[in-house]
């Protein structure tokens, strides 16, 4: 495969709207886009070039695009990106796009990422929806030799930005199940929606998204993740999510001579590392899953000055929302505790938040099915806890709460390496059985059924 020509060959494949695709050929599209973003990889809220990649692809075969800021405008996103950030993203992508996909979705999309896309058969069913998470890690990717992407010339262009949990290929699998519906398209009823979202990792996106829904009810609603499962094994229902907070804590003190005159100072930098040595002894709940990390602490100007700032960032999770809830509370409580004993003020800004959630067991049965009909796997399990946390769980929430059903389905590889590791990997085969499980359990659901 020529790279260099990789994106030309997926515009020239996808948007072949008339055209059923082989196995084959479908197969190859999907391994092409999986590597085209896994070299482009973008985080956050910024996945300006993925957008625009994922809805022009979907605009051309008969979907029904709204992007960005159109879905939700920046000041109701959580943890938005400054407008400087994402004209720097802009830039940075401009000469690795189309020039006309660049002019022309530049001032739709705005300063967010983001693609929900529609498609309505004119005929009275239920919504089936699927939601695909497109951001990557602010993490470098492995640079060995052995590397597989290093290997085959896909490897990330951008320092210290990585695809290492497998959203490229939730994204290519998403374009594929969507371009399967649209070859058969005469065979449908109700209405489908593609949700392509942003700002997963830090669960900032779902929230944003949900508390501003105006897409409708949606009936049926699918997710999934590579990986999280034995190799070669599929899952087809998940639960055990963990609700999570996410938190940065800013403490400001007083700067002072160190040597000199440390009196007339009030240290910031201790204030934050006393809090965050105190908060791992929060007794957790008997029997129960809580989890609280301090990832990072920053602070201080110099070695002989008081510090005067100090900044963390940290997170709580439990098993359930009250646990999580709990963990917060028990945070907050030592948070303003080492804050009076260092006499300086603190303030805590909530940057995410995600629900726990289980799979809908109907619907999951449903899909179960569907793949062990297929027969793509070795092995199939009904359920099987996730054991960490995923902003999908806020969608689930959201689709059951108003009356829909809702299933979170693991795909099970051959990978190198854990989830959110440089040397991380995965077989694209699983691409392919990604797809057709998907589309195949949502077709049940909606296809035209003759007299």
């Amino acid at each position: 495969m020529r790279i260099e020509d990789n994106l030309k060959q997926i515009i020239d494949l996808y948007s072949k709207n008339d055209v059923v695709l082989s196995e084959t050929e479908l197969s190859e599209l999907a391994i092409r886009i999986r590597r085209e973003l896994h070299r482009f990889p973008e985080v956050g809220w910024l996945t300006m070039r993925t957008t625009v990649l994922v809805a022009e692809l979907l605009e051309r075969i008969g979907y029904q695009v709204i992007v960005g800021e159109e879905i939700l405008p920046r000041k109701e996103a959580v943890d938005a990106p400054e407008q400087i950030q994402s004209e720097h993203q802009w830039k940075r992508c401009k000469s690795s796009l189309p020039e006309k996909w660049y002019e022309k979705w530049k001032s739709l999309i705005g300063n967010l990422g983001g693609v929900i896309a529609s498609y309505d058969s004119g005929i009275p069913g239920e919504t089936i929806a699927y939601r695909f998470d497109m951001d990557a890690l602010p993490l470098q990717e492995s640079q060995e030799p052995d590397h597989v992407p290093m290997q085959k010339g896909f490897s990330s262009c951008l320092p210290g930005k990585f695809h290492g949990c497998g959203h490229d290929g939730h994204t290519a699998i998403g374009l594929c199940v969507a371009r399967l519906f649209m070859e058969h398209r005469e065979q449908l009823t109700g209405k489908l929606l593609f949700i392509f979202q942003p700002a997963e990792e830090g669960v900032r996106g779902a929230k944003s998204y949900c508390t501003h829904w105006q897409f409708g009810k949606i009936d049926k609603l699918f997710c999934c993740h590579i990986g999280f499962a034995p190799e070669d094994t599929f899952v087809a229902g998940t639960g055990g999510f963990l609700a999570t907070t996410k938190l940065d804590v800013e403490f400001t003190g007083k700067a002072a001579h160190a040597g000199l005159c440390p009196e007339r100072g009030r240290n910031a930098l201790l204030a934050a590392a006393d809090a965050m040595l105190r908060m791992q002894e929060i007794p957790k709940p008997e029997g129960k899953t809580a989890r609280l990390n301090a990832g990072t602490l920053q602070g201080g100007q110099a070695r002989n000055i008081i510090a005067a700032h100090a900044k963390m960032q940290m997170e709580t999770r439990g098993e359930d929302t009250e646990i999580n809830q709990y963990m917060c509370r028990q945070a907050k409580k030592i948070l303003a505790a080492s804050a009076e004993k260092y006499r300086v003020t603190y303030t805590v800004t909530e940057k995410g938040e995600s629900d726990s959630a289980d799979s809908s067991e109907e619907m999951s049965r449903h899909i179960m099915r569907v793949a062990q009909k297929q027969g793509n796997f070795s092995d199939y399990l009904l359920h099987k806890n996730f054991g960490a946390s995923d902003d999908g769980a806020e969608f689930m929430h959201m689709v059951q709460q108003n009356g829909g059903e809702a299933a979170y389905v693991l795909l099970g590889t051959k990978q190198v390496g854990h989830h959110h590791e440089a040397e991380f990997d995965f077989s694209e085969d699983v691409l392919r059985k990604g797809y057709e499980v998907l589309f195949d359990a949502g077709m049940k659901y909606i296809e035209t059924v003759e007299e």
